[in-house]
């Protein structure tokens, strides 16, 4: 993918350069910019980042809506080939924790537990900029 992971419109590559400035400055973040705009390709490439410099030292967990999941899988293959992707899903994902350290997915899910409520309260925030979003 090279240095910007194949991203060549300049939406995408603020979407990266965003990423990276989180990661940089120790935030989370969120991409939630128009449909098309290659959000998944945008993460994709800031994975392969992380990876390339060093930085990514555990599996990178991405939790994604499972109609997504077919295309997440195809992205990756073609833009990240050298990114292992393990999906799981399914009744069969239980044999699957198997391929993973057992602590990188522990640590992962705690964390979100933990973040929970502050995962929450960003996004009433986020939604509360404009009342016409907020979830009903």
């Amino acid at each position: 993918m090279g240095d910007n992971g194949g991203l060549t419109a300049t939406p995408q590559l603020g979407g990266l350069a965003w990423l990276q400035f989180l990661r940089e400055d120790g935030f989370g973040g969120i991409l939630a910019d128009d449909m098309g705009l290659e959000k998944t390709i945008q993460t994709l490439a800031h994975i392969l980042c992380e990876k390339e410099a060093g930085r990514l030292d555990a599996p990178a967990l991405v939790v994604a809506p499972t109609s997504l999941m077919p295309n997440w899988q195809a992205e990756a293959a073609r833009f990240a080939p050298g990114l292992r992707v393990l999906l799981l899903h399914g009744k069969e994902r239980a044999a699957q924790y198997k391929l993973i350290a057992r602590g990188t997915l522990e640590e992962k899910i705690q964390e979100l537990q933990r973040r929970k409520g502050e995962l929450a309260d960003d996004l009433r925030a986020i939604f509360s900029l404009d009342a016409s979003l907020a979830p009903r």
